[in-house]
C-alpha cells in the first residue's frame, strides 16, 4: 500500500445553504444548516485514504468538541494519527461556509489551532515523512512551517505536492516553489503565480494557456489547472494537456478543489502517470459535487472506481 503524509490544515464545517449570497448590512434567511469535517489538508487527507491509500495526518487541534470530534473522525477512516497535536488553549479551526442555489460558495475560515503547530512537533513526525512515497501541503498553516514541511519531504526522497491556497504572494515565494514536484492551483491563483513572475513569462505568449506553459517551463515543476466546469490542464514536460469536464449536476462545490488534489495523489501513486491520475481525480471531484457537505460528499472507494469505471 503505498503512504501519503499531509501536513496541513484541518476545520470544523459550519455550512449554511441559502438562495444566494448575503448582501452587506443585509439580513437573509437561509435554507438549511450543517455541520462537518474540513480544512484543506485533513479534505485532502480524507479522500486519498478513503481510495485506498495509507495516509498520515500531521496537523494540531484544540481540545475542544470540534477537535475531539475531527480526531475521532481521523481514526474511524483509519488514517496513521501520531501526528495529531492537541492545543491545551487555543480553539480548534473553523470554516464559516455559506452556499447557494447553483452550488457555489463563499468561506471565512478562523484558523485557530492550525496556526501553533510548533517545529519541534513537525521535527517528531520525521519518522511518517520517511516512510512515505508522497508530501501533500498547502496554505492554511503559518508560511514558515509550510517551508519547514517541504524542505523535509525534499529532503526524505517524497514527491511533493503543494497547493498554495489561500493563496498570496509569499505563498509563491521562490524559495517555496523550488521544492515543490507538483504544483497544483485554480483560475484566481495562477494570475496571481503568472504577475509574480511576469518577467519571467515570453511576451509572444499571449493566451493564458501559453503564458503558464512558459512560466512551467521557468519554474521546472508540473503545474495542474484546476478550470472548474471547464476541465484541468496539464503543463509537463512542455506540453500541455487538457482533460475535458465530467457533466455533472452541481449541488455544493465546497471541497470539491482538494478531493481532486487527495484523489490526484492517490491515483498518481497507483498509476505512476500525472495524465492518468488527472483524468480519474477529475471524476472523483465531479462526483463529489453531487452532494452536500465538504468530507461527507466526498465517495468511496466502490462508489469511485463505479464512477470512473462506468465512463460517465
Amino acid at each position: 500500500m503505498k503512504k501519503i503524509i499531509v501536513v496541513g490544515s484541518s476545520n470544523y464545517d459550519l455550512i449554511t445553504y441559502t438562495q444566494r449570497f448575503v448582501l452587506p448590512k443585509e439580513t437573509l434567511r437561509g435554507t438549511s444548516f450543517e455541520m462537518g469535517f474540513g480544512g484543506k489538508g485533513a479534505n485532502q487527507a480524507c479522500i486519498a485514504q478513503k481510495l485506498g491509500s495509507s495516509v498520515s495526518m500531521v496537523t494540531k487541534l484544540g481540545k475542544d468538541i470540534f477537535g475531539n470530534a475531527t480526531l475521532e473522525n481521523f481514526k474511524a477512516l483509519g488514517m496513521e494519527c501520531s501526528g495529531v497535536f492537541i492545543d491545551e488553549k487555543i480553539a480548534s479551526g473553523v470554516a464559516q461556509i455559506t452556499v447557494e442555489t447553483g452550488g457555489e460558495n463563499c468561506i471565512i475560515i478562523v484558523p485557530g489551532a492550525n496556526e501553533s503547530l510548533t517545529f519541534e512537533e513537525l521535527e517528531s513526525t520525521r519518522p511518517l515523512f520517511e516512510s512515505a512515497q508522497l508530501l501533500m501541503c498547502q496554505n492554511e498553516i503559518s508560511l514558515n512551517m509550510t517551508l519547514k514541511v517541504l524542505e523535509m519531504g525534499k529532503g526524505s526522497g517524497l514527491t511533493t505536492v503543494y497547493n498554495p491556497a489561500p493563496i498570496c504572494e509569499e505563498a509563491i515565494a521562490e524559495n517555496i516553489l523550488t521544492l515543490v514536484d507538483i504544483l497544483v492551483v485554480n483560475e484566481v491563483e495562477v494570475e496571481l503565480l503568472l504577475e509574480k513572475y511576469e518577467k519571467r513569462v515570453h511576451k509572444s505568449a499571449n493566451s493564458l494557456l501559453d503564458r503558464v506553459k512558459v512560466l512551467q517551463e521557468q519554474l521546472k515543476c508540473v503545474l495542474i489547472l484546476t478550470l472548474g466546469g471547464s476541465g484541468v490542464v496539464v503543463f509537463e514536460n512542455g506540453g500541455v494537456s487538457k482533460v475535458e469536464p465530467t457533466k455533472v449536476e452541481a449541488v455544493d462545490t465546497t471541497g470539491a478543489g482538494d478531493c481532486f488534489i487527495g484523489s490526484f495523489s492517490h491515483f498518481y501513486l497507483e498509476e505512476g502517470e500525472i495524465l492518468k491520475a488527472v483524468e480519474k481525480a477529475s471524476k472523483v471531484a465531479a462526483l463529489s459535487v453531487t452532494k452536500n457537505g465538504t468530507q461527507k460528499s466526498y465517495p468511496t472507494r466502490e462508489e469511485a472506481y463505479e464512477f470512473i469505471d462506468g465512463g460517465k
